[in-house]
């Protein structure tokens, strides 16, 4: 992983997350989502897609 990137992982996980568990590791505007579970669990609870709203779309 290029090391800028993991700095900035870092930094935005704070080392209490930081190297916990495996990738991927989800985003929204440098707010930290979660990974794969959590990501479900919000799809699951129709969280999901309002935490989207904010992403530019394509088609």
């Amino acid at each position: 992983m290029h090391l800028r990137f993991k700095e900035e992982l870092e930094e935005l996980l704070g080392e209490a997350y930081y190297g916990k568990g495996g990738l991927p590791k989800v985003f929204i505007e440098k707010k930290y989502i979660g990974g794969v579970e959590e990501i479900q669990k919000l799809h699951d609870d129709k969280k999901l897609e309002k935490l989207l709203d904010c992403c530019e779309r394509i088609d």
